[in-house]
C-alpha cells in the first residue's frame, strides 16, 4: 500500500518518478538454497518525490516486512578498493575531530566492519560500542556491541562521555530520516560530533543508475536536500565532503546548542530548480534502463561481479532466469544464492571452472582490482570488461 504523503513534511502533492513491481525485500541477505532464494519476499518499488520539501523515497515501502537480524551481510572489506574508502574514512575522522576521552557509537555497525578499522586509529582515547539488531551481544577487544535498533526509547542507554556518533549507510534505510536525526541530536551533548555517510543522490541521477534504487533504501537524498534536512534536525555542518569517487556523502555536523533536544527549524521548502533538477534526473535513470533492457542479453558466457544493492537488482531485473554467472569477494556471501532470482555466487577462483568471455563490472570503482584478479586467474587471456555506468551512459551523445 502507498503512502501519499511526505514523511518529513508531510506535503500530499507527490510526483511519481520510477515504479517496479517486484524486487527482492534484502540485497545484503542471502539463501542457503535456490527454493529458499526464489521464494523470499519481494517489494513494490514506488519512488516519489515531494514538492513542498524535496524528499524523494519509496512511497510502497513497508518498514515492518524489512526486519534486521542475523545473517545480514554487507560487508566488503575483503576489496582492497573498500577497505582504502575505510581507511580514508578513519582519517578524516581523526582530522576533524579533536581526540579525547570518551565514547564513539556506531548506530547500525552491521557485523563492526568500519570500528575494526577504527579501532587501531583511535589510540586508547576511545571507548568503541556498535548498535545493531542483527548483531549478538559481546565484547571484541575496546569494542561492545549491543543488540538493539536505535530509536528513542534507547536513548537513555547511550553512554554519557559520548564523543562521536556514526552513521554509516543506515539513514537511507529509515522511512523518516528528520526524525531519526534529531535523535541523534538528542543522543549527543554540546560538543558531540555526527558522522554520517549515504549514498547521493545526485551521484545516481547523473550516472543513470537505475540499478541503485532497490527496496531496502526507502530514503534518497540530493545535496540540497541533504543541507536543509541536517539544518531541520538542528545541525551545524563541520565539514562536507564526497568520498567512495563522489558516490557517498561524508558529512561531520554537530548539534545547535541553541536547539532543544527533539527539536529543530522547519523543514524549508525546496527551490524550484531543485525539484526540477532531480526530475529530469530520473527521466535519464529511466532512459538508460530502457536502453539497458534492449541491449542487455543474458549468457552464461557473461559474469556479473559484485552482489550488493547493484547487483541484485540488476540480476533481478534482467536475468531472472539465471543466465549469467555470479562473483563476490566476500566470503559470507560466497556459495549462497540471491534473493529472487536463485543464482549461486561463486568465489572468483570458481571461475576457473566457467570462463567468461565479458565481466560486467557493477561499480566502476573497482574496475582496476576485478581487472587484476581475473588476469591472475585467466594469464594471456581475452576478456572484456564491461563497466554497466559507463556504457549506460551513452544517453549522454
Amino acid at each position: 500500500m502507498s503512502v501519499r504523503q511526505c514523511p518529513v513534511c508531510g506535503g500530499e502533492e507527490l510526483v511519481d518518478c520510477l515504479t517496479w513491481n517486484r524486487l527482492p525485500v534484502f540485497v545484503n541477505v542471502t539463501a542457503k538454497t535456490e527454493k529458499e532464494a526464489l521464494q523470499a519476499p519481494t517489494g513494490q518499488l514506488s519512488i516519489v518525490q515531494c514538492t513542498k520539501c524535496g524528499f524523494v523515497f519509496n512511497a510502497a515501502f513497508e518498514p515492518e516486512r524489512v526486519a534486521y537480524c542475523q545473517g545480514y551481510h554487507a560487508e566488503r572489506g575483503d576489496s582492497v578498493v573498500y577497505r582504502t574508502h575505510l581507511d580514508n574514512v578513519c582519517r578524516l575522522i581523526q582530522k576533524t575531530i579533536p581526540m579525547k576521552q570518551g565514547t564513539a557509537l556506531e548506530v547500525g555497525c552491521g557485523t563492526g566492519e568500519f570500528l575494526r578499522v577504527l579501532e587501531p586509529c583511535v589510540g586508547q582515547q576511545l571507548s568503541l560500542l556498535g548498535v545493531d539488531p542483527s548483531v549478538q551481544p559481546h565484547q571484541d577487544g575496546r569494542i561492545r556491541f549491543d543488540s538493539y535498533l536505535f530509536d528513542k526509547a534507547h536513548l537513555p542507554q547511550i553512554p554519557s562521555d559520548l564523543v562521536l556518533l556514526i552513521s554509516r549507510h543506515m539513514i537511507e534505510h529509515v522511512v523518516n530520516p528528520l526524525e531519526m536525526l534529531r535523535l541523534f541530536a538528542c543522543a549527543l551533548p554540546d560538543n558531540g560530533v555526527l558522522y554520517l555517510e549515504t549514498p547521493r543522490l545526485d551521484w545516481i541521477l547523473e550516472q543513470g543508475a537505475f540499478f541503485d534504487f532497490g527496496y531496502e533504501h526507502c530514503a534518497y537524498f540530493t545535496d540540497d536536500f541533504m543541507r536543509r534536512l541536517l539544518a531541520a534536525a538542528g545541525f551545524q555542518i563541520l565539514a562536507w565532503k564526497t568520498s567512495y569517487e563522489n558516490q557517498y556523502f561524508s558529512i561531520f555536523a554537530t548539534r545547535c546548542p541553541s536547539t532543544p533536544c527533539g527539536a529543530g527549524a522547519s523543514m524549508a521548502p525546496a527551490p524550484h530548480n531543485e525539484l526540477l533538477r532531480a526530475q529530469e534526473g530520473f527521466s535519464c535513470v529511466k532512459e538508460a534502463y530502457q536502453y539497458a533492457r534492449a541491449n542487455f542479453i543474458p549468457s552464461p558466457d557473461v559474469c556479473i561481479w559484485g552482489c550488493a544493492q547493484k547487483g541484485v537488482v540488476w540480476l533481478n531485473l534482467f536475468d531472472p532466469q539465471q543466465q549469467c554467472c555470479v562473483v563476490d569477494v566476500n566470503p559470507y556471501k560466497q556459495g549462497k544464492f540471491i534473493l529472487g532470482t536463485g543464482h549461486r555466487i561463486l568465489a572468483p577462483r570458481e571461475l576457473k571452472n566457467r570462463p567468461p568471455k565479458a565481466v560486467f563490472v557493477m561499480n566502476k570503482i573497482y574496475l582496476d582490482e576485478i581487472k587484476a584478479v581475473v588476469s591472475e586467474l585467466f594469464p594471456g587471456q581475452f576478456i572484456y570488461f564491461y563497466v554497466v555506468e559507463e556504457n549506460i551512459k551513452v544517453l549522454d551523445s
